[in-house]
């Protein structure tokens, strides 16, 4: 019986640390002409926005096809 795949709660060997550092390192490259005290009022959020679809990444066809039906039945006014 094999595990269902939960992208929130994963277990394995990942040292978190080292995982959160390259993240955090990759943000500063990134960061560009945001001052360093106010990109993470970015980063942070994008960071939840992408777990965010990634755990709810098995009902994303079902929810574009729910809004693609709503634009449609509102674009008829």
């Amino acid at each position: 019986m094999s595990e269902k795949f939960n992208p929130i709660f994963q277990k394995n060997n990942i040292n978190i640390s080292n995982e959160v550092n390259l993240v955090w390192s990759i943000a500063n490259t990134l960061r560009g002409a945001y001052r360093a005290d106010k990109y993470r009022d970015v980063i942070i959020p994008m960071f939840v926005i992408a777990r965010l679809e990634a755990a709810l990444a098995k009902t994303k066809d079902k929810v574009v096809q729910a809004y693609e039906s709503k634009i449609a039945y509102y674009q008829l006014f």
